[in-house]
């Protein structure tokens, strides 16, 4: 089964026999019937100690021998039960794991003639506070024969809902489909069965998109049945909390939470976010609260040009030293927003010389602040406009659309859809959980037809109808339906990517001057 290797590094490395691994924590092994996912868990605090963002295919003979690593034997008892279950020699055992432990780089091999490309630190030392491991070989013994070339995945990986399209605020920049306002129309009684669900399919995240959580009626219940079901979540808001919801919130177990506020000026809020002359007092003070019962928090500010000051942003920074438990500051720019218009975008975008002072002012003030500044303002990208031999070196390049290839998201009104920019467009909508299963959704012909859809599809107009490298691109790494539809029209969602070299050039301005 395994071929056999050197013996020289089993003979150099004994003092490793003696020690207790387990695989790393913050990677979860997931049969996805054909093959087996490796991903890393999300939203954790990851220090370096695992690769983030991470999904890819893995051998099910690979995830078997992980599997012996659940962080409760020595390293030679694994390698004992190793050997006996593959029946290979120990050296040989020895030699096919010792590639894995703390691993600084990622490792390559090739099985069945196939590469797998593993991330680093794969088995790493047990520490007191780890979890042991419940994995058990059978859980990825699979029959039949398997497939590592279909990039869609067979069961989902991630799971994200938008409870509402409710806000306390109105921001200028917004990015939500409000031209109607959404109440959750999914009884609370399916949410859970939908996350139980998503539980037993070993979906690894669950995630809350906005609106607002906390204009939802059942939150706390919300949150109590997620947290029972082991998942993580980053819960961010723009709502002024009480110290009755803060004490909630802390007695769920939510140790972290993100509050984005734009600016410490109630003139400068009223502004970008249409609020009245209470928000600014309200917000400080959730802040205020949320520090002294020590959640730790990241503090978001996009900035528009309706409110751009260097003066105003050193302020904002200053002001914020008195909070220990703030643990970033991020200041973004607008992004185009496809519910906005020209105009309306033209009129709160920052220019490439305030995206410079922003950079300036972060990299002058960072030493002498506790928390980490962070600058997420390159959006001078202009590279819908590039010449067609560099977007030709640059497109095949890009990152995995992952909507309705892994993820899923659930609308208000239980319609599932791929993202949560793609709101309640009805031509990127695959089913509605309110009486089918995520899994009779994820399976239907709708939305397999839609992942894997036909060329003749496309208009005559789109370059995509006479592309000889369609099934390259559509059905591996994707587009983003969403730039699509930001760059030509939501009546133009057939369009290439404006990142693809043969596409025509953008009719709306999507980034900053």
């Amino acid at each position: 089964m395994f071929d056999t290797m050197n013996k020289e590094s089993f003979l150099l490395n004994k003092e490793l026999l003696e020690k207790y691994f387990i695989l790393n924590p913050y990677y979860i092994m997931r049969s996805d019937i054909n093959r087996i996912i490796l991903a890393s868990t999300r939203f954790a605090d990851f220090d370096n100690i695992a690769q983030d963002n991470l999904a890819t295919f893995i051998h099910p003979i690979h995830a078997m021998m992980l599997s012996f690593f659940r962080g409760d034997k020595k390293l030679n008892e694994n390698l004992i039960e190793i050997s006996n279950f593959f029946n290979i020699t120990f050296e040989t055992a020895y030699d096919l794991v010792v590639q894995f432990v703390n691993n600084e780089k990622r490792v390559v091999v090739e099985y069945d003639n196939t590469f797998f490309y593993y991330p680093n630190k794969i088995l790493v030392e047990y520490q007191s506070s780890f979890t042991l491991r419940k994995y058990s070989v059978l859980d990825f013994n699979l029959k039949g024969s398997f497939d590592f070339s279909t990039t869609r995945y067979n069961i989902p990986i991630d799971v994200a809902i938008l409870l509402n399209t409710r806000c306390v605020t109105d921001c200028v920049y917004c990015y939500a489909d409000k031209r109607i306002i959404h109440d959750c129309k999914i009884p609370f009684p399916r949410l859970v069965e939908l996350i139980r669900e998503a539980k037993r399919l070993g979906v690894r995240s669950f995630d809350l998109q906005g609106g607002e959580l906390f204009l939802y009626e059942y939150w706390y219940e919300l949150l109590h049945e997620l947290f029972n079901a082991k998942y993580s979540l980053y819960i961010s808001t723009k709502c002024p909390l009480s110290l009755e919801q803060i004490l909630k919130l802390k007695e769920l177990g939510v140790k972290e939470i993100q509050i984005s506020l734009d600016s410490i000026f109630s003139d400068d809020l009223k502004k970008n976010l249409g609020v009245s002359e209470s928000y600014c007092h309200k917000i400080l003070n959730t802040i205020k609260l949320l520090n002294n019962n020590n959640f730790r928090i990241k503090l978001k500010s996009v900035v528009t040009s309706l409110i751009f000051s260097i003066e105003k942003m050193e302020q904002y920074i200053d002001f914020f030293k008195q909070y220990e438990n703030i643990y970033i500051i991020e200041f973004t720019a607008p992004a185009h927003s496809m519910y906005k218009s020209q105009e309306e975008f033209l009129s709160f975008r920052l220019t490439s010389n305030n995206i410079e002072e922003i950079k300036e002012l972060l990299l002058h003030k960072q030493d002498e602040c506790h928390f980490k500044l962070y600058a997420d303002v390159n959006v001078t990208d202009k590279s819908f406009s590039l010449p067609t031999e560099i977007k030709s070196e640059l497109f095949p390049k890009r990152n995995m659309c992952t909507g309705n290839q892994s993820a899923l998201l659930i609308l208000p009104n239980g319609d599932v859809t791929l993202c949560e920019k793609s709101y309640f467009n009805k031509n990127l909508t695959i089913g509605n959980i309110l009486e089918n299963s995520i899994m009779d959704v994820w399976d239907s012909e709708r939305a397999k037809n839609l992942f894997f859809i036909p060329q003749s599809s496309f208009p005559e107009d789109s370059a995509c109808s006479k592309c000889a490298e369609f099934e390259d691109c559509r059905y591996n790494l994707g587009i983003c339906w969403t730039d699509v539809m930001a760059s030509y029209g939501e009546e133009n969602w057939l369009y290439p990517s404006p990142n693809c070299p043969f596409a025509p050039q953008p009719k709306y301005i999507t980034y900053c001057e």
